[in-house]
This record gives structure tokens, sequence and C-alpha cells, in this order.
């Protein structure tokens, strides 16, 4: 699918923009504009994450190197640390990634990601360390002339088996940005697809994932997000008519943003049939909410669906 091949895929925008409307009710003096700018940083802040992950490659290797020399150089040094195997070091995949234009030019245009990993030196010093005590590692240095495939294959074992929950790198980007932790996950999974698409032929030109697909995509988060702040009182109204023995106030936050989202995008969006957005949602619901919620929201959406259809207010299709 072409969606596995950008970064902000539709399932990542929707939940970017219930995100953005939690903390726009959440905070009092947020206002339209600024939700606005918000959901355009986060989406930026999530493409930033992802390039600092793959410029991370680059810095491992560098570290790799600069500690097999130092070796080498100990007055002490074992047959082992003067003739090392240089696997990890001369890893052709990582030379790639070094050149990489876009990657080069992502960093050139934005001096404070630029040294970010500078400033983060133990980061560096604590991942590798961990990289060198795992048995992929160990397997992949065992190679005898390893190819360009192996120099892939044991980056992708990396990031899926090491960087992947890390709890030292998660703490790295909580301590300089909060928005990226939720983040983290995704962007481990784009990185595994993008080292996945590199071919050697490329070489420095291998293009990286971009951020939307297209600009439609960009317009479908600023509509949607702008459906719901603007309609809310609607929505919600809608909602409310639906909480049998509850009160609006008591509704859980982040089930009501995920409601009043999905109707937003199921009044706005003709073109994308209505089970596909409510099981978008339920979705949404499993991962940020309580257990009870995906039920529970798929309920009230199907009772605010059967209402619009009946009252002729939806021009769309049903199934998918």
């Amino acid at each position: 699918m072409l969606n596995s091949f950008i970064m902000l895929n539709r399932p990542l925008i929707r939940t970017k923009v219930v995100q953005n409307l939690y903390s726009y009710y959440q905070q009092a003096d947020k206002t339209n504009v600024t939700v606005y700018k918000d959901l355009n940083s986060s989406c930026a802040e999530t493409y930033d994450l992802y390039h600092l992950m793959l410029q991370l490659i680059s810095e491992i290797t560098r570290e790799a190197e600069l500690r097999t020399e130092a070796l080498k150089e100990k007055f002490f040094a074992t047959e082992e640390e003067r003739n090392p195997r240089m696997n990890f070091v001369n890893n052709k995949f990582a030379e790639q990634v070094f050149y990489n234009r876009q990657l080069a030019s992502y960093f050139e245009n934005n001096k404070v990601l630029k040294h970010f990993w500078a400033d983060n030196m133990e980061v560096i010093d604590n991942v590798y360390q961990q990289i060198r005590e795992s048995d992929q590692y160990a397997k992949y240095m065992a190679l005898n002339n390893p190819t360009y495939e192996d120099d892939k294959t044991i980056w992708r074992q990396i990031f899926s088996k090491i960087f992947d929950d890390n709890a030292f790198l998660k703490s790295c980007f909580e301590d300089n940005a909060l928005y990226w932790v939720s983040d983290y996950d995704t962007v481990i999974s784009f990185c595994i697809k993008t080292i996945k698409r590199f071919s050697q032929d490329n070489g420095a030109e291998q293009p990286l994932l971009p951020l939307f697909e297209s600009a439609e995509d960009e317009r479908f988060a600023h509509k949607l997000l702008e459906a719901a702040i603007n309609h809310g009182e609607e929505y919600r109204e809608l909602i409310n008519q639906r909480l049998k023995n509850w009160k609006l106030e008591r509704l859980a936050a982040m089930d009501l943003a995920i409601m009043q989202t999905a109707v937003a995008e199921i009044m706005t969006f003709s073109q994308i049939p209505i089970q596909v957005s409510i099981n978008e949602y339920i979705e949404l619901a499993k991962e940020y909410s309580s257990e009870q919620s995906p039920k529970f929201v798929n309920g009230i959406l199907d009772d605010i669906v059967k209402q619009l259809k009946n009252e002729n207010r939806l021009i769309k299709a049903v199934i998918i």
C-alpha cells in the first residue's frame, strides 16, 4: 500500500488531530490559531524524530570507529584489539546513510537538530554498548565479508530489537521534548520500513519517506481539526443525547475527543465510507482510552450515524 511509504498516513493524522483536540479542551488559554499551529508543529516534530533516529546510525558507527581506533593504540593492546573485525565500522549501509543527501539537507536546514546527538553523547555511548552486548551483533561480527544485505539486516535488527521500546532512548527524547515520546514506536516502525527500502544502487540519492503522501493529506489534517473545533458544540450535543444516566462532563476527556473527531470526519468527508471512519476511531479508543472505551465509542457513533441517516444529513457510502 502506498500509505506504507509515507510518514503521516491517515491513521497517524487522525491520532494527531485527536491529541490536539484533547489538548485544546484541556488548556483554557488555547485559541483556534494556537491549536492549528500545534498541529503543524506536532507533524513536523514527528518528522524530526524520524530523521534523528536515522542519523543515529551514523553517530553510533562513528562511535564504534573511535573506540576501535582507541583500542588499537593501547600500550598493552591484545591481538584482537590490534586487529579487530571491522564489520560494524565498515558497514556499507551505514556509510550510505551517512552520505544520504536528503538526510544531510534536513539537518543543514535545521541548525538546532543538527547538534542534537553532539549534546547527548552519553546516549550514543549507552546505546552502542547495548548493541555490542546483543546476540545480533555477535552473529554479525562473526560473518566473513558481510554483504550489503547483511549490513542492512543488522541495522534492521538493531531498530527492532534494541531501539524498540528502549527506555534510555525514550528518556533522552522525553528530556528534550515530551511530544516525541508518544510517536516513538511509530517512528521506529517507519525507520525499519526505510531500511528495507534502501538499495545500494541508489547511493547517496536514496529517497527517504515524505511527511505526507500529498497536499490532500495535509489538507485532510487541517480540515478535520477545523471541523471538530468549529462544530464542537453541535457534535458534543449529538454525543450528549446518547449518554444514558451520564452527563457530558463525566465522560472521559479522551473518549469525548475521539468521538467528536469521528463525528467531524463522518459529517465532513463524504468520500470516506462511514464504517472506515468508525473503525479508525475504535482503534484509537483501544490505544488511548480504557478497556471499555472501544465498545462504548462504537455504540455512540452507530447511534449518531443512524440519526444522521434518518435526517438525510449523510450523503456517503456506508460500507467499504
